[in-house]
């Protein structure tokens, strides 16, 4: 597995702010992960979605799980369960970004000791990861730029033991993902736009 140092300058295009989703450079898949606490269910809820350059839906995951209920284990979960998925479902070239900035700083500088309780997971993490061909690396995103992954994982409340806790889709999205999939397409769309505004003013001057 490449570090994310060494991805190259075409990880920095796909960096998001944080109320806005860009889709990752060419060649690559972008995966966002979010955990929430499910407290009418004591259980936690992980989402997870996987989008191509092309803003297109790839996968989504919407994942209930029974464990400690503290912040940090479930960040660490939704990590450690997006890095499966995306394993599991055959993207090997992949960018991978979530809301939690403490997790996602631990996660690039591989300071797994400051979460010591949950190191495990970290390994979990890597482990993941080690069978890919390149990571265009770990960023950081604001909450509401991680929307779509936030409805997957609130999503969660609805799975049920019989289909094993988990629901997952594949390039077809279900149908409450459908308006926020479209605002992120909407404004990743501006920003290009705006980006080949101002290289065309640059070129002019």
């Amino acid at each position: 597995m490449k570090k994310q140092s060494e991805a190259g300058e075409s990880s920095e295009i796909c960096k998001s702010t944080p109320d806005r989703w860009f889709p990752p450079p060419n060649g690559f898949y972008k995966a966002n992960f979010a955990g929430v606490l499910l407290p009418e269910e004591n259980a936690i809820g992980i989402g997870v979605v996987v989008r191509n350059e092309k803003v297109e839906f790839m996968a989504g995951l919407s994942l209930k799980m029974y464990g400690p209920l503290d912040a940090e284990y479930i960040q660490v979960s939704a990590a450690m369960e997006a890095t499966k998925f995306v394993g599991e479902c055959g993207f090997f070239d992949i960018i991978v970004e979530g809301d939690a900035a403490n997790i996602i700083n631990a996660l690039v500088e591989g300071k797994r000791d400051l979460f010591a309780k949950h190191g495990y997971l970290f390994e979990d993490v890597y482990r993941n990861l080690g069978d890919l061909c390149r990571l265009g690396g770990f960023f950081h995103i604001g909450e509401r730029g991680n929307r779509v992954a936030h409805e997957l994982a609130r999503h969660a409340r609805f799975v049920s033991e019989a289909s094993d806790n988990y629901l997952a889709w594949l390039e077809d999205p279900p149908e409450f993902l459908e308006p926020s999939l479209a605002a992120d397409e909407c404004s990743s769309a501006v920003q290009s736009n705006a980006g080949q505004k101002d290289e065309k003013a640059g070129a002019n001057s």
